[in-house]
């Protein structure tokens, strides 16, 4: 019987690490790419990686993508299934603007309906191209 786990940033970062946690990450990372293990991730686990990763991590931009690309084709199943076009669109405005990818998503639909966002979030108002106050819709 196949078994079922849901995975959450924690143990998906540990496969870049070393040690005792990250070998027992690891063990479960070939169980998941071999599918003797079901796996499962909400869609904004690749936001939360991708913010600690860039932000945290001070990781490059490349590394960044290169390892939102495996989580994306190594067999997990995530609620709604991310498209690869939107996630690197969010990595470039994440990079971009030096902001967290929860805003980075907020800009990216912005930018995607060709709107303003509206907030009242004071580095996001910086990014005068995309965001505004709600005074100035």
């Amino acid at each position: 019987m196949i078994g079922k786990v849901i995975v959450d940033a924690s143990v998906v970062l540990e496969w870049l690490e070393s040690g005792e946690k990250a070998q027992a990450a690891l063990r479960l990372h070939h169980d998941i790419v071999t599918g003797t293990i079901a796996a499962w991730a909400p869609d904004f686990l690749l936001s939360e990686v991708v913010n600690i990763l860039l932000r945290k991590k001070h990781a490059s931009r490349k590394d960044t993508e290169t390892f939102i690309d495996t989580l994306l084709t190594i067999g997990i199943s995530f609620d709604d299934e991310p498209d690869i076009g939107t996630v690197r669109a969010i990595i470039d405005i994440a990079d971009t603007y030096k902001t967290t990818t929860y805003d980075a998503k907020y800009i990216y639909l912005a930018k995607k309906l060709q709107c303003k966002l509206v907030s009242f979030d004071q580095k996001l108002l910086q990014i005068t191209q995309w965001v505004t106050t709600p005074s100035y819709v």
